[in-house]
């Protein structure tokens, strides 16, 4: 698999000079190579994975830390933990950088905060609505809707597109409220299996790690793929909420 090719490749070069022992927030790290994600997206991921500290043998404090993931149901994802207040916010436990995002060495007493943001279904409806309002004024997409229509692994573009055939904008939102949950399961799916595959790695930090981090940061990984195991069967259910739609129509 993706995450063991990466594991082997940190031990295969016995006469490289010996590096010094990781220290720190070790998912973070992890993902802090992968530039593809901001802050908020990592944030998002350490909660589902969960994370170990290692701090540095200076401290006194040499026991690592670990943290348990915050997010380890679908519909947390989906909808939240809580209704945020105004604007559809819905409010999210994740796991706590205290502002230090270069970092985010993880307090034991404050390790948890509430954040208001979009549940993950608003969020792709948002897009997908803007990518609709594109489509049908003809001009191009942003940045952040591009690597939207990108990076869900099914035609969303020329879904969209498609309803936007006959110049009537309630067919367009009406197929998006019908697709939007679907959609936005499908977006955590490819994203929590591209993490899977690279092994919240990237960079070469395992040569790194020792062979204890090592197996600690696979257990991190294995959290994310559970909760990608549980999407899978809610996905069946979308899926079939959206195809009753299209039968109607």
């Amino acid at each position: 698999s993706g995450v063991s090719s990466i594991l082997s490749q940190a031990s295969a070069s016995p006469n490289a000079a010996p590096l010094k022992p990781f220290t720190g927030n070790l998912v973070w790290a992890s993902l802090k190579r992968l530039n593809h994600l901001d802050d908020d997206e990592r944030a998002l991921v350490m909660s589902i994975t969960g994370t170990t500290i290692y701090p540095d043998a200076t401290d006194n404090a040499s026991e690592p830390q670990s943290f348990p993931p915050t997010i380890t149901d679908p519909n947390q994802l989906l909808i939240g933990d809580a209704n945020g207040g105004a604007n559809n916010m819905i409010a999210l436990n994740i796991l706590n950088c205290g502002g230090d995002l270069t970092n985010c060495m993880i307090a034991p007493g404050n390790s948890t905060t509430t954040s208001n943001m979009q549940s993950l279904t608003d969020r792709v409806g948002t897009l997908m609505r803007a990518i609709s309002n594109k489509v049908s004024s003809r001009t191009a997409l942003v940045a952040a809707e591009t690597n939207f229509v990108n990076n869900v692994p099914m035609p969303v573009y020329r879904m969209i597109a498609s309803s936007n055939t006959i110049n009537n904008s309630a067919i367009s939102d009406s197929v998006i409220n019908a697709f939007q949950e679907y959609v936005a399961i499908e977006y955590a799916r490819a994203l929590l299996s591209r993490l899977a595959q690279e092994g919240v790695n990237a960079g070469g930090l395992t040569a790194q790690l020792s062979p204890i981090q090592r197996e600690q940061l696979k257990n991190h990984v294995d959290n994310a793929r559970a909760l990608l195991t549980r999407l899978d069967s809610r996905a069946v259910e979308a899926s079939q909420k959206a195809q009753a739609y299209t039968s109607v129509a």
